[in-house]
């Protein structure tokens, strides 16, 4: 199994790409009480929906073994970008891998997650709301 996905992309330069090219996506891989507690990313304004699907499921986070065939009856077309998040940029990051390697090439993690170190999604004030 390879361990690689395309890269790392801060969170301002996801949602400028996001924003200007129709074929891409945010997944935001937390868990259900971190979307309700913490909050989520809002891209309405760029009309688009984040697609919210929890790689790793509470309490055990153990992995969610259908992650990849419900992400891929989602987003179909394999050469669209595809920009994975989380907290702090470590579940992005392996799913990033799982998905590389179910043959999506441009599966890219969100360095910092929506929390991380005051330059995650919040930190720099991108749009977010409550879950």
């Amino acid at each position: 199994m390879n361990i690689f996905y395309t890269g790392e992309v801060l969170s301002n330069n996801a949602f400028v790409f996001l924003k200007s090219h129709q074929d891409s996506y945010l997944v935001d891989v937390r868990t259900y009480q971190e979307w309700v507690s913490v909050g989520i990313p809002d891209i309405s304004s760029i009309n688009k929906e984040v697609i919210f699907l929890s790689w790793r499921v509470a309490p055990q986070m153990e992995i969610n073994k259908s992650f990849v065939l419900e992400l891929s009856s989602v987003i179909k077309d394999k050469d669209a970008v595809i920009y994975f998040l989380c907290k702090s940029g470590s579940r992005s990051a392996e799913a990033a891998v799982a998905f590389y390697n179910f043959g999506y090439r441009n599966s890219y993690n969100v360095s910092y997650g929506f929390e991380g170190e005051n330059i995650g999604w919040k930190a720099l004030s991108l749009p977010w709301r409550k879950g």
